[in-house]
């Protein structure tokens, strides 16, 4: 028979390991998104939009799995807020390149 303090122990462990997933998928999207940028810079498009196509699809999942309730009740209140933050940025970071990877102003610099 489990003890409640075994229930409470496992239930701590997987919360942690959830946040720790999560927070390193979100920094893997951020890494993406920077490649994709570089990969456009050095004229490699094709890598830049499969890079970004990457971090597209993480950004999309992260924001699915913390809108479901039965996955984001495992995360606290402060580290699911860190982890909206981290997603905005990524967001932002993303909305920036053009669909080739490079940044907006980089594309309006080559087209001059």
């Amino acid at each position: 028979m489990v003890r409640p303090s075994e229930k409470f122990a496992d239930s701590d462990r997987k919360s942690q390991t959830t946040q720790l997933l999560l927070k390193a998928e979100l920094a893997t999207g951020h890494t993406l998104a920077g490649i994709a940028q570089t990969k456009r810079q050095v004229g490699d498009d094709e890598g830049g939009k499969l890079a970004r196509a990457r971090a597209e699809k993480i950004y999309s999942e992260l924001g699915r799995f913390l809108s479901d309730p039965k996955h984001a009740k495992h995360l606290t209140d402060e580290k699911r807020r860190d982890l909206m933050v981290g997603m905005k940025r990524l967001r932002e970071k993303l909305d920036g390149l053009t669909p080739g990877g490079g940044t907006q102003a980089e594309t309006e610099l080559q087209r001059k």
